[in-house]
């Protein structure tokens, strides 16, 4: 049995919150959001190489990106609601599920719903 202070929206938060690399935070980013790479980079304005780079799958000759420029960061944040000097940074607050408030929410949500009901 999991005590007041491990329970599973603290757990949640305590893994949040220890993500310290660009790459696990895009992930969380593109797990809470069902958007794929392409998404992603449309999302930030970026390539999607760029976010390919993000993930850490450049290839052996990549170089390691450990934050996020201010422009793709406020635009994601605007995007899908989670917040921007996290996302660059992984400081500051968590982020926040993405909700229909959002210009993607909307479209995420009505995909997720596709998702679930149809076979």
């Amino acid at each position: 049995m999991l005590s007041a202070s491990q329970s599973p929206l603290n757990v949640f938060s305590v893994l949040i919150n220890s993500m310290s690399t660009l790459k696990e935070r895009i992930e969380e980013l593109m797990l809470a959001t069902g958007m794929d790479e392409a998404a992603v980079a449309r999302a930030a304005r970026v390539t999607r190489p760029a976010v390919i780079q993000w993930l850490g799958k450049g290839g052996e000759n990549s170089k390691e990106i450990k934050s996020l420029g201010v422009k793709p960061a406020c635009y994601l944040e605007e995007e899908t609601g989670f917040k921007a000097l996290w996302l660059a940074t992984g400081e500051g607050e968590t982020p926040n599920k993405p909700t229909a408030t959002h210009r993607g929410g909307f479209f995420v949500a009505v995909r997720r719903l596709l998702q679930e009901t149809l076979p």
